[in-house]
């Protein structure tokens, strides 16, 4: 699942935040980092509506990346391109809106939330139409660059709206409920992309969206080449710039104190590994199932929809239960639970059946939505109230970091496995069909064998606020 939401929206000019009061969501977000204090509890109808409105932007952003990956396939065999070239339709949308994100968060404090969503939100559906335009794989990514900046538009401020909105005791029920229109698009995407696919081409499953984000507007406003390593440089160099421009900032878009927080840093390092080890699963799986167990795109788009109806179901019971019991054992419990599927993943060959999959599948879907409200209310639960817009900025800044980072790695590696395993097998006189055919899942055995690595690690962040919690009464 990748894909989530965002956050901010705190801003001190009192007399300016009352004048946009009416114009925003419906629940009265004061700019006062102090207003919730001042405020009485928000009415029932209010929080569900400013909910309602954030799952908008966020089914679209999680459709998008389901119902793109799918394509994956047809991409590669339409511009007759490499899996390295084509996997930049996701990499440039996901490294666009990560590093556009802090920036428009930071701007939504001064011009208004609602300004920013429904502007995203916009640019977001112009950019459906501009790829379902593209004449060329160069144009496709170019575009999905732009809808990128839309999408950071969209999504910057929803994680810190839903923690605004609902009470303390209920924050984890309001982020759980959240999920499930992470779900709902992570369902629909493959399901619907697989049937466009089958039935229509890839241009389809850009367009058949233009209407959800006209939808969604209408509810804002009321009714591996050289290249690659290139590019990585500079990625890292700018990383490195922005914090050292950071460290010396008079008012810095992100407030290092955050990272002193020893809790904060450990879940917040452990959202970003989770997603790290995604890929395996969200980009390479549609290969093994279309590529070496043939199956078509409709099936195997309703094949990946499992983990995401699991994760619909396990996330708000996650997020109730972590409220009631603390979040820190079920971040770890959704974190043992991907590792375990990743291992399953394991034994997948040529000759696995829908039927031993599917439950492998359903333990991913478990530990996904397990992990993912526990760790985000771990993540908010750590940051002081007027620094929840940053904090939310953090979460999705580093989720869509991780899944590019994840994208380029897992890429890479399944690449050159493909490459490499095939060459060996037709060495020992397969044929070339039938030992690339046989290189697919001997090439993502070795791309899961990171994923299960990095999980341990995730688990291993995940427990470690119980380790400091239990060293404080030694330190005082």
């Amino acid at each position: 699942m990748m894909l989530a939401i965002l956050s901010h929206s705190h801003v001190n000019d009192g007399l300016r935040g009352q004048a946009r009061m009416n114009t925003e969501f419906p629940v009265n977000f004061s700019n006062d980092p102090m207003g919730a204090e001042k405020q009485p509890l928000r009415g029932l109808s209010d929080k569900w509506k400013a909910l309602l409105t954030v799952a908008m932007g966020t089914l679209m952003a999680t459709m998008d990346a389901s119902i793109t990956n799918i394509a994956f396939p047809a991409l590669t065999r339409v511009f007759s391109a490499e899996l390295t070239t084509v996997m930049w339709v996701s990499v440039a949308f996901l490294l666009v809106s990560t590093s556009c994100m802090l920036i428009i968060g930071k701007i939504s404090d001064v011009v208004g939330r609602k300004r920013i969503y429904v502007a995203g939100i916009a640019v977001f559906t112009l950019g459906l139409l501009t790829c379902a335009l593209a004449q060329s794989i160069g144009q496709l990514i170019f575009f999905r660059a732009l809808q990128a900046v839309g999408a950071a538009m969209a999504i910057s401020c929803g994680t810190a709206i839903v923690t605004e909105a609902f009470p303390p005791n209920q924050i984890g029920k309001g982020l759980g409920s959240l999920g499930i229109s992470v779900s709902l698009g992570f369902i629909a995407g493959p399901i619907l992309g697989g049937l466009l696919l089958d039935w229509l081409d890839w241009r389809s499953i850009f367009y058949v969206r233009i209407p959800l984000g006209l939808a969604a507007l209408m509810r804002a406003h009321g009714p591996a080449s050289f290249a690659v390593h290139l590019l990585v440089g500079l990625g890292l160099a700018s990383l490195l710039l922005f914090v050292l421009v950071e460290r010396r900032a008079r008012d810095p878009i992100v407030d290092p104190s955050l990272f002193k927080n020893k809790v904060f840093s450990s879940a917040i390092w452990g959202l970003f590994l989770h997603f790290v080890a995604a890929p395996s699963y969200i980009l390479i799986i549609p290969f093994y199932l279309m590529l070496g167990l043939h199956l078509v795109p409709s099936e195997a788009g309703l094949l990946m929809a499992t983990t995401s109806v699991t994760t619909m179901v396990f996330g708000p019971m996650s997020g109730w239960l972590s409220d009631r019991f603390g979040p820190v054992w079920f971040a770890a419990i959704g974190a043992t639970a991907a590792a375990l599927a990743y291992v399953c993943m394991l034994g997948f060959d040529l000759q696995s059946t829908v039927g031993s999959i599917a439950p492998v599948f359903v333990l991913l879907g478990v530990g996904a939505g397990t992990f993912h409200p526990a760790n985000n209310s771990i993540i908010m639960g750590a940051a002081s109230r007027e620094r929840l817009s940053t904090a939310s900025a953090l979460m999705a800044t580093y989720r869509q970091v991780g899944i590019a980072v994840g994208m380029a790695v897992t890429g890479t590696l399944f690449s050159a496995g493909t490459e490499s395993f095939h060459q060996a097998l037709t060495r020992q006189g397969i044929d070339g069909a039938y030992a690339s055919e046989l290189a697919i899942p001997l090439a993502f055995h070795d791309v899961l064998l990171l994923s299960i690595f990095i999980n341990v690690i995730v688990l291993i962040l995940c427990l470690l606020p119980l380790w400091i919690k239990q060293l404080k009464p030694v330190q005082g």
